[in-house]
């Protein structure tokens, strides 16, 4: 399991497949979301940690196809992580 501690400040998020996802603004302070830096259109996204398979010197790298992790994707702060 990956631990919050693990993901670092401007580490990339890529899906299963490989595709960047976004890029890791910092971990909210519950430990269990990750805040996305604002994407093209200037907006922040919101992931859960239980999202997350495995993180490397490439990135954190996803359970899910870019497909699935955009609709996984929270436009506002969840009270919690949102569950897959």
């Amino acid at each position: 399991m990956v631990q919050s501690k693990e993901i670092k400040d401007g580490m990339q998020v890529l899906c299963k497949d490989g595709n960047l996802v976004g890029t890791v603004d910092h971990m909210e302070a519950d430990g269990k979301t990750i805040k996305l830096k604002r994407n093209t259109t200037g907006t922040h996204h919101w992931l859960g940690m239980d999202a997350v398979a495995s993180v490397d010197a490439k990135g954190a790298h996803l359970k899910m196809s870019a497909d699935i992790a955009k609709k996984a994707l929270q436009a506002s702060a969840p009270r919690s992580a949102p569950a897959l």
